[in-house]
């Protein structure tokens, strides 16, 4: 795939997976789009990594969503992952059910890649970036560079 539209995002939480996810749904061009997350669970984040019950959402149910055009998004995603949960939409789920959303999203994009996009996942955390003529050099701790049009850094 050409680097045409080719765009890096440091940062697999929340705001890189829905960045990537836009930016996939909405793009009439190629688009190549890299996450790099230094933690391995994509959509978990600092916000979402938790694992305790407990830990609950500050927003019900039916006020969340991946997309502002699918208002029921995360609704329709818990009724069909965790019928165990009731289906209130005032239903205040556990944090770690929007991680899972998140994750189920890109994977869903990571499925329907064809010659026009295309997702990728790094597992190493950005330790450099550096502009260069024709886009962004970011390097890696574990030692590699990666070229770019573009990068966005998440949790800025």
């Amino acid at each position: 795939m050409s680097a045409v539209g080719s765009i890096i995002i440091i940062g697999g939480g929340a705001s890189g997976i829905l960045l990537a996810a836009h930016l996939l749904r909405r793009s009439d061009a190629r688009r190549q789009v890299t996450i790099v997350e230094k933690r391995g669970q994509l959509g978990r984040g600092l916000a979402f990594s938790a694992e305790r019950p407990q830990h609950i959402l500050n927003v019900p149910a039916a006020n969340m969503s991946a997309y502002a055009d699918e208002p029921d998004h995360f609704r329709r995603w818990l009724s069909r992952t965790h019928p165990e949960l009731p289906g209130d939409p005032f239903l205040f789920a556990p944090r770690s059910t929007n991680g899972e959303c998140l994750s189920d999203v890109l994977q869903l994009w990571e499925a329907a890649a064809d010659e026009k996009t295309c997702v990728s996942t790094v597992s190493s955390a950005a330790v450099g970036i550096r502009p260069r003529d024709k886009g962004v050099e970011i390097h890696l701790a574990d030692g590699t560079v990666r070229f770019r049009d573009a990068a966005a850094r998440q949790g800025v």
